[in-house]
């Protein structure tokens, strides 16, 4: 508030004033908040919808920042892992932004983080380096092998039979069930083919990445193989293997479980053929997109049994020896007793 005192002017007759009045003379004034220093944190981490493992030209990452930041740019991420990814746009903002990753050179992991003091928020602090809960995803090279003058053409037939498989010298032939592709595994190669549903996409071939329950090997390694399909359709693919085996399992929630025929979707096993079933969007699927489906999976084989040994473990046949054996041996005591009599 402001006041004048009395007699503090005068008018022409040298009058002094009297001391002011007031109807509004008070203002409230205040103290104007401390100035923001706080630094921006962030987070990087793979996108929701990015599959992992992938053998996908692009990995998807989504970065947030703790509050809107300028000046974060491509350029401003730094790659790690060891698929020699070597590039990254960045878009969106301004506190959520999408880091696509291309460039990978080989199969590995690919990782990304943001360094400190790239970006600002409204009071020019720059931000914090950036902390990740998941942020890595395994990139898995195609080695996808194919022939211009010998394709595979594959018939359907019914799910218990092996499908009939033909190789022209010279015609080339578009397989009628959408396409097959042949990779090569540790004893051979594998030839993996779509006989209904979809178009095959892509196939790879590459080493366990995690250890098969107890009693079970993978001797062809593991697969991920791709098809694109109608929304919600069934989609059976076959695979052709160097060597029998006995089963077929699939990784779901980082651990393997046999993926079992349950009359629809599953895999069935004639010999050293697989034909696995899977729904878009359904039993099988790693794809959360519809009209296109995933299968990582791998051919397994059981190890042998020991055989069982023991007072259990005798044979029919060596039973009956036995007896005849102790029959005889009667007969021989009895009749020397006769002769001593």
């Amino acid at each position: 508030t402001v006041a004048i005192p009395a007699d503090a002017a005068q008018d022409a007759s040298n009058n002094t004033n009297e001391v002011s009045t007031s109807t509004d003379g008070g203002v409230q004034w205040n103290a104007p908040p401390p100035p923001d220093l706080t630094k921006p944190t962030v987070t990087i981490n793979q996108a929701v919808s990015q599959v992992d493992p992938t053998s996908g030209t692009s990995i998807v990452f989504t970065v947030v920042f703790s509050e809107p930041v300028t000046g974060f740019t491509t350029g401003d991420v730094t790659l790690g892992g060891t698929a020699g990814a070597t590039a990254a746009a960045v878009s969106g903002g301004p506190s959520t932004y999408t880091v696509t990753v291309t460039g990978m050179q080989q199969t590995g992991t690919v990782t990304a983080a943001i360094p400190a003091g790239i970006a600002q928020d409204a009071s020019n602090n720059t931000n914090e380096a950036s902390t990740s809960t998941d942020g890595g995803v395994q990139w898995n090279a195609s080695v996808v092998t194919t022939s211009s003058t010998t394709p595979t053409t594959t018939t359907t037939v019914p799910a218990t039979t092996v499908p009939a498989t033909t190789t022209p010298a010279t015609t080339t032939t578009t397989p009628p069930s959408g396409g097959s592709q042949t990779v090569s595994v540790p004893g051979g190669s594998v030839t993996v083919a779509v006989s209904s549903g979809g178009t095959l996409g892509t196939v790879t071939a590459g080493p366990v990445l995690v250890p098969p329950p107890p009693g079970v090997t993978f001797p062809y390694g593991q697969f991920s193989f791709t098809a694109t399909n109608a929304p919600g359709a069934l989609v059976t693919f076959t695979l052709t293997l160097p060597g029998p085996v006995n089963s077929f399992y699939k990784l779901q929630a980082g651990a393997w479980s046999a993926f079992t025929f349950d009359g629809v979707t599953g895999a069935r096993v004639n010999g050293n053929v697989i034909t696995v079933t899977i729904r878009d969007n359904g039993r099988g699927d790693s794809n959360p997109a519809l009209g296109a489906v995933t299968d990582p999976g791998a051919p397994a084989t059981f190890d042998a049994a020991i055989p069982g040994t023991g007072t259990n473990t005798a044979t029919p046949l060596g039973v009956a020896a036995l007896l005849v054996l102790l029959g005889a041996l009667t007969i021989f005591i009895g009749r020397r007793r006769q002769a001593a009599c």
